[in-house]
């Protein structure tokens, strides 16, 4: 074994025909790369959502996909909540184009681009920028990421809103819903028709019935679209209007006493309630657990959190609330005519309504004919009341003023001459005696205690006539003459046709004629004298006769 083993030397000389070996250059040295801290924050972000991610989908089945979206939405708050407070002051901006955004799809720049918009956001200076940098801060609001409590995130969600809505304004579509679906998971305890009412956003919800889009939901469901009716046009808009906004106060009121939901007769409730998840079309994690409970909104639907999962029932809209509501609109119009003495009638009777309807409202005792009359006739005579308001203090500055300017008015009395003075000058005494200073202050202090006397005594005559002795000295000879005419006439034809011959040969409409009746009537007395026919109404034939009666 001794002989294996062979002791060799190398010289420093090349071996005969070969290239001398080179001496490899020494490495240099390379500096460490200097430490980014927000790409390392950025880094252990991903962490979270490489650590979350144990699970992968192959296919895009609906299931799949679902399954998909739902871890993704968990990733998203976990890595939303880790990075909450995060701020940044990026110089540059790298736009982003992704339809459902979240941290985990975004590169770096996108990322600082973000959250720099984000910190200019939360100090009140938003920016245009990529919609999928709005509807993902739009989703950290949702999942309750970067705010104190859910009231503070409804207060800053609403805000946001109201900011984004003028570059980005595809946000409508979406927010009525999710503020809804906010304040049912959230449990805001501001009911929903109050929380809509004060912030206006009654177009936004239909299925409340209260609000000033009222009158346009019942057209949009009656039958009958009083907004196409000839006797709907400019001069009659507001009064149709109001006159309807009094009228559903009315019936609320007669069905709530009744213990009837006047809403309920427009909707049948639905069968069996069906899984809810809030916030569609966004990225949410449902994070907060919550004991079982029942949330009643708007239109008779119900949410019902059972065990922590959440299912929600609503209601289908009913043939017999289409019929109400054409009944409503079409006897509300037809007694308006009546009112204001249309010359085209309309009917409206109980047969627009479902036997079953009918039936309800009978057991109950709702007269709804009488209900719609009643309402209509207040509204009609509460709208053609002249309100005169006295300003006091403008009287008794007027007041003030006129003793002033009569002060003014009188001849001030002139001092008694010294006695010394008066001796030989007999000729001035007799001119002073004869101008009478004393006698001229005397008269107007007459003059003024006359005319006092005189304008209280008119104040008295003026308050101690009837509505009936007021319109009697109102009423000229064209309307005494008319008035008379139709007392006299039974037969509503010829009764009609005798105005006309009248109102022609004084060179006058006949509407005109019998509106200028009216009209009187309503200032003297609240009420109008003369039917849709040209008739004295029944109530006041005696006192228009006895009227007529007097002047001859």
């Amino acid at each position: 074994m001794e002989g294996a083993f062979y002791e060799m030397e190398f010289g420093a000389a090349p071996a005969e025909g070969k290239e001398p070996v080179r001496k490899a250059p020494e490495a240099e040295k390379i500096a460490a790369p200097q430490r980014d801290e927000i790409r390392e924050q950025f880094e252990r972000m991903r962490d979270i959502g490489r650590a979350r991610r144990v699970m992968v989908f192959s296919g895009t089945s609906f299931r799949n996909l679902q399954r998909q979206h739902k871890e993704r939405a968990e990733t998203f708050y976990y890595q939303g909540m880790f990075m909450k407070e995060f701020r940044d002051d990026y110089r540059e901006s790298v736009p982003c184009g992704e339809y459902y955004p979240c941290y985990q799809m975004m590169g770096y720049g996108q990322l600082r681009t973000y959250f720099t918009w984000r910190t200019r956001v939360r100090e009140g200076r938003p920016e245009e920028t990529s919609p999928a940098y709005v509807y993902l801060y739009f989703y950290e609001l949702l999942n309750n990421i970067g705010v104190a409590s859910p009231e503070e995130g409804l207060d800053r969600l609403l805000l946001f809103w109201e900011q984004t809505r003028g570059f980005e304004p595809s946000v409508d579509k979406y927010m009525p819903g999710w503020v809804k679906d906010y304040h049912i998971y959230y449990g805001i305890p501001q009911p929903f028709t109050e929380f809509v009412r004060e912030h206006g956003f009654e177009e936004w919800y239909p299925e409340i019935w209260e609000g000033e889009r009222e009158f346009e939901r019942f057209c949009d469901l009656s039958g009958y679209d009083i907004r196409k009716s000839g006797f709907y046009g400019q001069d009659t808009e507001e009064m149709i209007r109001g006159c309807f906004a009094y009228l559903l106060e009315r019936l609320r009121t007669a069905f709530r006493e009744k213990g009837i939901e006047f809403e309920s007769l427009f909707s049948i409730p639905a069968g069996a309630m069906a899984v809810w998840t809030p916030f569609r079309n966004a990225l949410f994690y449902p994070w907060m657990r919550q004991g079982d409970r029942r949330v009643d909104m708007p239109g008779g639907e119900v949410y019902e959190c059972v065990q922590g999962r959440w299912f929600y029932r609503k209601p289908i809209a009913a043939e017999s609330g289409k019929r109400l509501a054409t009944y409503l609109l079409k006897r509300m119009e037809a007694e308006l005519r009546q009112a204001v003495g249309y010359r085209y009638r309309l009917t409206a009777g109980l047969g627009l309504l479902p036997d079953a309807v009918t039936r309800r409202l009978r057991e109950a005792g709702i007269d709804l004919e009488q209900i719609v009359a009643g309402a209509v006739a207040d509204f009609y005579r509460e709208s053609r009341r002249t309100v005169v308001l006295v300003d006091r203090e403008a009287l008794e500055r007027i007041r003030r003023e006129a003793e002033q300017t009569q002060e003014k008015l009188l001849v001030p009395e002139e001092p008694a001459a010294p006695a010394a003075l008066l001796q030989g000058q007999g000729t001035r005494e007799t001119q002073e005696t004869s101008g009478n200073p004393q006698g001229l202050q005397k008269s107007n202090n007459e003059s003024r205690e006359t005319q006092g006397s005189s304008s209280e005594s008119r104040e008295a005559q003026d308050s101690n006539s009837s509505p009936w002795e007021m319109l009697g000295a109102s009423l000229g000879r064209e309307k005494r003459e008319a008035l008379r005419i139709a007392l006299e006439e039974e037969d509503g034809i010829r009764r009609e046709a005798r105005l006309k011959e009248f109102a022609d040969r004084q060179g006058i409409m006949l509407e005109v004629l019998t509106d200028g009746i009216n009209e009187m009537g309503m200032d003297c007395m609240g009420d109008s004298l003369l039917d849709e026919e040209f008739a004295v109404f029944e109530d006041y034939r005696e006192q228009v006769r006895q009227l007529l009666k007097e002047e001859r």
